[in-house]
């Protein structure tokens, strides 16, 4: 049952012979966008002559790509792109080529207890449970998979952790404990040592950062009104930042700008600040981030950890919550509030204490 690419048109087209009730059927039909597409054409087209066990040679793999092309059409491509990673990590290697039609609640039970056991924080696993589940659904609604129970074994699961590295934080002397690992001697060491030393004094989102060319330097800003997408790790996308709020001027420690600018005065003003013609790999600074964090005591923390630093720190120094808000790129004030409210649980004690002492 394979289908076929037309290199000339650059699109897929599936092509197959059967006999049936010895009468030979023949059926081709081409200009499918993709291989999933023309994958589940044929199948259709093999049902309506009579051949019901079509659909039990549908793979895994298969019904991710078909996932894909239906999503492909509601979704951003940095949520395909995510898609892609988690499938590519933690789905296809327990799956692979398997049949859809032979899956049973079993094998889904066991897999999802080795991805609890893998010890990701709690929305991270149920992001992981929730595209299988996706997978599924739509296996179940195309009548590719059979058994509904299946999704009985995909439910959310509930994790308790005390240590939360998705919205852990460090000190201001703690950001200085892991910058000074850093061989600055060492031209690639300084790079991304200038890299951590920037991005944590923004307060920007990761993907806001990476996004940042030599042209955004602007006095002693940052000019902010764009974000990347490395569409399949690769190709970067430039798009707008997730709100009309995040367009903004971020004020940085003039010697940093002054490094920066040293640091990029032989690069165009297109060139992106770090990696010029193509922006840094989240990977690559996922690495560099884990590898000296191992060189200190500290408790990990993840890229955007930095951002929820920088905010957290600027609070406890008592600027105002409009100004960090702003800084930030937030929708409103009332979104910081939501997301730093705890480091205001000691208000109503400063209100007692003023009303005791009045």
């Amino acid at each position: 049952m394979p289908v076929y690419k037309d290199k000339e048109r650059n699109t897929f087209y599936y092509s197959f012979k059967k006999v049936v009730n010895g009468k030979t059927i023949t059926r081709k039909k081409r200009g499918f966008n993709t291989k999933a597409e023309a994958t589940y054409a044929e199948l259709k087209a093999l049902e309506e002559i009579g051949n019901p066990n079509a659909y039990k040679k549908i793979t895994i793999n298969d019904l991710f790509e078909l996932f894909k092309e239906y999503q492909n059409s509601k979704v951003k491509s940095s949520t395909i792109n995510i898609y892609n990673r988690i499938y590519r990590s933690h789905i296809e290697p327990y799956f692979c080529s398997i049949f859809c039609f032979s899956i049973t609640d079993r094998d889904l039970y066991n897999w999802k207890k080795k991805i609890v056991k893998k010890g990701f924080n709690q929305r991270f696993t149920n992001s992981i449970i929730c595209l299988m589940r996706k997978m599924i659904e739509l296996g179940i609604k195309k009548n590719i998979i059979t058994n509904n129970d299946l999704l009985d074994e995909l439910e959310s699961v509930k994790i308790q952790r005390i240590e939360n590295n998705e919205r852990a934080v460090w000190s201001f002397d703690e950001i200085n404990t892991f910058l000074d690992t850093f061989d600055k001697s060492i031209d690639t060491e300084y790079m991304y040592w200038l890299y951590f030393y920037a991005y944590s004094n923004t307060g920007m989102r990761p993907n806001e950062f990476r996004a940042l060319q030599v042209k955004d330097i602007q006095d002693d800003y940052l000019i902010v009104n764009k974000t990347i997408n490395s569409k399949d790790g690769n190709k970067d996308i430039l798009l707008p930042p997730k709100n009309p709020n995040s367009n903004r001027k971020v004020l940085m420690p003039h010697e940093i700008i002054v490094l920066l600018k040293d640091y990029t005065k032989e690069y165009d003003p297109s060139d992106f600040i770090f990696g010029k013609e193509k922006a840094l790999r989240e990977t690559t600074l996922n690495r560099y981030l884990e590898k000296h964090i191992k060189l200190t005591n500290l408790h990990p923390i993840v890229l955007y950890g930095f951002r929820h630093s920088h905010a957290t720190n600027l609070i406890k120094a008592g600027i105002p919550i409009k100004v960090v808000s702003k800084r930030l790129g937030h929708a409103n004030a009332s979104t910081t509030m939501n997301v730093y409210w705890h480091l205001f649980k000691d208000d109503e004690k400063q209100v007692l204490n003023i009303l005791n002492n009045k």
